[in-house]
């Protein structure tokens, strides 16, 4: 089935395929899975609007990528690209073969305007990286400071 599924679609680095994000939105609708391991927080804000996602944070990657289904092809995704290809590897070392990976991640599906869903109130803010909230909290905090 894997094999198959990615026979025309991408580019082969090691073993396992690279796809564009328009290249993973095709054979996801031919029945393959993404498997978002961007964090928690990152995927209340924006996901990936297709059928066929599965979520498991790449920090909690070590103790459940074992309930991941091996009889299904699957492309990791994370945000920019930068652990897909670790991740695909890793899963690959684990037994899985039917496995590819997202060239740019989330931000180039958004870039190729791919469907996104979006959830404003988890949209982060902050003045710097460490402080970094969901807007629903920002407000909440707002509204207690102020009283309105």
């Amino acid at each position: 089935m894997g094999q198959q599924m990615f026979k025309n679609a991408g580019i082969e680095y090691g073993g396992i395929k690279s796809l564009t994000p328009k290249e993973s939105k095709e054979v996801v609708e031919k029945g393959a899975f993404i498997l978002d391991i961007r964090e928690e927080e990152e995927v209340r804000y924006k996901a990936l609007d297709v059928a066929n996602v599965m979520f498991l944070p790449f920090s909690k990657l070590r103790e459940g990528y074992k309930d991941i289904p091996q009889d299904v092809s699957i492309i990791v995704a994370d945000s920019a690209g930068m652990k897909s290809r670790d991740v695909a590897g890793f899963l690959k070392d684990e037994g899985f073969d039917e496995i590819a990976y997202m060239a740019g991640g989330f931000r180039e599906w958004e870039l190729d305007k791919l469907p996104v869903t979006v959830d404003v109130d988890e949209q982060l803010s902050g003045s710097c990286f460490c402080m970094l909230k969901p807007q629903r909290k920002l407000r909440k905090q707002q509204k207690r400071k102020t009283g309105k």
